[in-house]
């Protein structure tokens, strides 16, 4: 990679007014990324956190940049080795799973879940298919079930509750995002589908074949190299439009909503619930992959391309997940109504979430983080960071728009 800036102090120009401000912008650009490593640049400058940006093109990483503290320490800046956890990004890692099984034929993502998971199927499950699970149809937001932390990260506690579970609307008839249950539901699909945990599909399927730095359940001997997650700054409701203040209230009055993200008393404060060791160790399915930003890079690079001879997914696999995105009513109070789902990924959003174009498909995260694949430009794009700047957060957007700048001046 033909370095544009490595390791060295760039001013950034605040675009909040603050003058220039100088910032250590660690890593590589290739030059024809300038317009990515300027944004990245300027973000570095408005916002105090630790970040990363990663982004493979054709076949080669063309940008890996890094800036701010990943740990509260004298020496503990971001690093190319840092690892952060990923949170909704990992619902993209296990769609990949679900798309190699379907690729080999060890799984028909329109049979009922109860096929592979027979005691699903209670309580009025039965008919609830495996496409409409990854595509957050099923009606499992939340658990009646009052879990406690042990419970999560024993794994089945979890199964058994969901087994027990009624459903909130009939089968793939609505759409509510599964923040958390959306992990186990998934997770357990695979388990019964190859008799292996996630976490070793991961390993056999991912982590070996492309050399990642990516794991569910982080091993002790790593722990060391984690970022810590900060809380966000309070925010100025008088910046946040209103009709993204008014879709927030109507969540908060739901109290499935708020235990979609709680598991009931389990994560009182799911953003630095994380921090704990026994968490990470543990691997929560939904939104407990630890990895480098250049691995999830990778991997989304892999999804469309070959990357050193390994291809993830098929052309056929990769088209079905572009043209079939969800288009049933969105159940009240849950999510946007601009969400669009396709078998496990976000797709392009004109409003909330503008990806790369139309041929992109990825997932984002709860801190602003943002990993996609996109088909056309053969492109793996990762952002993360360990901290959120709330509602309007608006980083991962930037950084996208400067590569499709730069992009256009590609032949």
């Amino acid at each position: 990679m033909r370095s544009a800036r490595a390791a060295v102090p760039t001013a950034a120009k605040s675009t909040t007014g603050g003058g220039v401000l100088p910032m250590m912008i660690r890593g590589d650009a290739e030059t024809t990324f300038s317009r990515v490593r300027d944004e990245f640049a300027a973000i570095s400058a408005d916002h105090l956190a630790g970040h990363s940006l990663a982004i493979y093109h054709r076949g080669r990483q063309v940008v890996d940049l890094m800036s701010g503290s990943a740990q509260p320490t004298e020496d503990g800046a971001w690093r190319r080795d840092t690892l952060a956890t990923a949170f909704s990004v990992s619902k993209g890692v296990l769609a990949l799973l679900i798309h190699r099984l379907v690729d080999a034929g060890q799984m028909e993502i329109d049979a009922p879940v109860m096929s592979v998971w027979p005691d699903f199927g209670r309580n009025g499950k039965q008919s609830i298919t495996i496409r409409e699970v990854l595509d957050h149809r099923a009606g499992l937001i939340s658990l009646h079930s009052d879990l406690a932390l042990p419970d999560l990260l024993a794994w089945e506690p979890v199964i058994r509750a969901l087994e027990d579970q009624e459903p909130l609307w009939p089968s793939g008839q609505q759409f509510g995002y599964h923040a958390l249950t959306w992990g186990w539901l998934v997770g357990e699909i695979l388990r019964r589908a190859t008799g292996q945990h996630p976490r070793i599909l991961i390993e056999r399927e991912l982590r070996a074949p492309l050399g990642l730095d990516l794991w569910l359940g982080l091993p002790a001997r790593e722990t060391y190299r984690l970022a810590v997650t900060r809380p966000a700054p309070r925010e100025n409701p008088a910046k946040i439009p209103l009709r993204v203040l008014a879709h927030v209230r109507k969540m908060r009055i739901r109290p499935e909503v708020m235990r979609s993200v709680t598991m009931g008393t389990a994560l009182w404060k799911p953003e630095t619930a994380f921090n704990d060791i026994d968490v990470i160790k543990a691997g929560l399915p939904a939104a407990g992959v630890v990895a480098t930003t250049s691995s999830l890079a990778r991997l989304f690079a892999a999804a469309v391309g070959e990357i050193d001879g390994v291809r993830l997914l098929s052309d056929q696999s990769v088209d079905a997940i572009l043209d079939a995105p969800t288009d049933v009513p969105h159940w009240g109070g849950v999510s946007s109504p601009t969400a669009m789902f396709s078998s496990g990924f976000m797709l392009r959003r004109a409003i909330d979430r503008p990806l790369l174009s139309s041929h992109s498909f990825g997932h984002d995260g709860a801190l602003g983080q943002l990993v996609f694949a996109d088909a056309d430009e053969q492109i793996g794009f990762a952002y993360n960071t360990n901290r959120s700047f709330g509602l309007m957060d608006r980083r991962a957007d930037r950084l996208v728009r400067a590569l499709k700048s730069d992009l256009s001046a590609f032949p």
